[in-house]
């Protein structure tokens, strides 16, 4: 099916800001070291459906948003299974646009959306993409991972690929990300 899904996502927006990060936490969260107190990411992933084929982790590279950089946000997906497994994605791969469909600010931003012939986009803003399917395939114990940058004001954004919850094969995640003032 290729219908034509427009979308309202407004790309992340510069916030006046100063500080750096060094360190990460046991959680993977980054730890602000001499930090004057600007948006910090946090992300809060849970498994909701499936038999945990296919494993989604995050790994938070920069958690502080600043004026100059937005946060940098990984995430990662696993076979877990002996068996190649195969899921659908919207373009572009590994894991299709996502964005909080009610907070259009809210992007994880991946150059990949400018470069993809299915997405289209304006500056940091997507302002359409084709419905399309894409198959990624996963060896045994293969992983998957795309790096985005992720800039919003405070608040906390329920992210998800072309307004659908994000899942890879019989596997559902939420994914949720707090901004917060530190």
């Amino acid at each position: 099916m290729n219908r034509r899904c427009v979308l309202s996502a407004v790309g992340t927006s510069a916030l006046a800001l100063s500080g750096c990060l060094n360190n990460r936490t046991e959680d993977g969260t980054a730890e602000g070291s001499g930090s004057v107190g600007g948006p910090s990411v946090t992300i809060s992933l849970t498994h909701v459906a499936g038999d945990e084929a296919i494993s989604l982790n995050s790994d938070v590279i920069r958690s502080e948003i600043t004026e100059e950089s937005p946060a940098v946000i990984e995430l990662i997906a696993k076979n877990e299974t002996e068996s190649a497994i195969e899921y659908g994605t919207g373009a572009p791969a590994p894991f299709g646009a996502l964005y909080d469909p009610d907070s259009p600010e809210a992007i994880l931003w991946n150059k990949k959306y400018v470069e993809s012939q299915h997405v289209e986009t304006d500056g940091r803003r997507i302002t359409g993409m084709n419905d399309i399917g894409i198959s990624v395939r996963l060896s045994p114990e293969e992983t998957r991972s795309e790096t985005y940058e992720f800039a919003a004001p405070p608040g906390r954004y329920s992210i998800q690929r072309t307004g659908n919850p994000l899942t890879l094969g019989e596997e559902t995640y939420e994914l949720d990300i707090t901004v917060s003032e530190t």
